[in-house]
């Protein structure tokens, strides 16, 4: 599929979800110790704030619902790292980024992913995002989703990179009124081997993302 480019305009929330004018509760804590970034990704992080913490959160299951990631036993040495970049544009659009498929299209960039070959379907506070590799390989992200507060999107989150399928949670809060939002994004329960490939993920995508508006 041909790589798309989104105009939001002043287009309404594609699931009639409004924002409140209140400012948000406080930002998640994180411990601000910075990184090497994977290679071809210092350029996204120089305008990406990333950061990482150590945590403990599940890993390696296979879950499909908040719900069923919540109910899993912690396990240790798993990571989570952190990220916020400030966006020209007010919650109610950022939200529909974030949501919207063929928007999630325009800005989602999995390393390694061949240009114009990232496809996202949608369905009821979920989506599927599948991307292509070289030598035609095929991966998919299956997520869930839930609001809270209008300004706070938790998302299950199931990585397909066959033969593993692992399971972690995406933290995202929107911060800000009327014209511009800091986007922070915190993804926990990663381990060792796909904490760098999320690190890419996050810097690269959420630099599309801010160029969108």
């Amino acid at each position: 599929m041909a790589e798309r480019s989104a105009n939001f305009g002043s287009r309404s929330l594609a699931v009639g979800t409004t924002f409140r004018n209140s400012r948000p509760a406080d930002p998640f804590l994180v411990t601000k110790t910075r990184f090497g970034m994977p290679r071809g990704c210092e350029r996204a992080a120089s305008k990406t704030e990333v950061l990482s913490m150590s945590t403990n959160a599940l890993t390696g299951n296979r879950v499909s619902t908040i719900r069923e990631w919540k109910s899993y036993p912690l396990a240790e040495h798993t990571s989570s790292i952190s990220a916020m970049i400030s966006v020209n544009a007010d919650r109610h659009r950022i939200y529909q980024a974030l949501t919207v498929p063929e928007y999630i299209e325009a800005w989602f960039s999995a390393p390694g992913a061949i240009a114009g070959r990232t496809e996202v379907s949608g369905g009821e506070n979920s989506f599927s995002i599948s991307y292509w590799c070289a030598h035609h390989k095929q991966f998919r992200i299956l997520c869930s989703y839930r609001v809270c507060r209008r300004s706070k999107l938790v998302f299950a989150w199931q990585h397909f990179t066959l033969p593993e399928v692992t399971s972690s949670m995406v933290k995202i809060r929107l911060l800000g009124d009327f014209g511009r939002t800091t986007v922070h994004v915190t993804h926990v329960g990663l381990t060792p081997s796909e904490q760098q490939w999320h690190e890419c993920l996050w810097a690269v995508s959420l630099g599309r993302l801010r160029k969108l508006f």
